[in-house]
């Protein structure tokens, strides 16, 4: 931690994973703005690898740690993580939709990425109990609803009704979180 007198093995474990994520994300964004966007999508998915190794190595989200750690190492990683898997599900829609594979019903189409990205949050949120990760999807549902009100109202209460949902599965895990430690000083 900045600042700690303390070492700490967290960055040790995360060092090689965020240093090539990192490094991904420099190429990432040369493929993003030269428009390869198919090459875009292939290098945020071994970003996302990248992420899903630096969380699994270094345990955020599973282990117990003081309020300090989760606040200065978990978080920011949580939430890079969380962009970085919404810009996968992002690009890869704009991808197929360039290339002509998105089917007929472009609204249909954006529900069922919607729906996949929802999926994959309550997944990450319950299973390695990320919330900062899944809060980063509910600011892309509500981006998404905001952007489409008025263009496509399918599209736009599909996005609201995820960013309530998510939002709603995010504070029963906090609740749940909190309750063993509220039990606990109670007693």
């Amino acid at each position: 931690l900045a600042f700690g007198s303390k070492p700490t093995r967290f960055f040790d474990e995360l060092g090689p994973w965020l240093l090539l994520a990192n490094a991904l994300n420099i190429v990432w964004t040369v493929a993003w703005l030269g428009e390869w966007t198919g090459t875009s999508v292939a290098i945020l998915a071994a970003i996302n690898l990248c992420f899903v190794m630096a969380l699994r190595r270094t345990r955020v989200g599973r282990a117990k740690a003081p309020v300090r750690v989760v606040v200065l190492e978990w978080l920011p990683l949580g939430v890079y993580a969380g962009w970085v898997a919404v810009a996968v599900i992002a690009n890869l829609s704009a991808w197929l939709a360039k290339e002509g594979w998105v089917p007929g019903n472009s609204s249909a189409w954006a529900l069922a990425m919607i729906a996949l990205a929802f999926a994959y949050n309550v997944f990450v949120l319950f299973r390695r109990n990320l919330r900062d990760h899944a809060s980063v999807a509910v600011w892309a549902f509500v981006a998404i609803a905001v952007r489409q009100w008025g263009n496509g109202e399918l599209v736009a209460w599909g996005a609201a009704a995820a960013a309530v949902t998510l939002t709603l599965c995010i504070a029963v895990h906090l609740v749940r979180a909190l309750a063993p430690r509220a039990v606990a000083v109670a007693r």
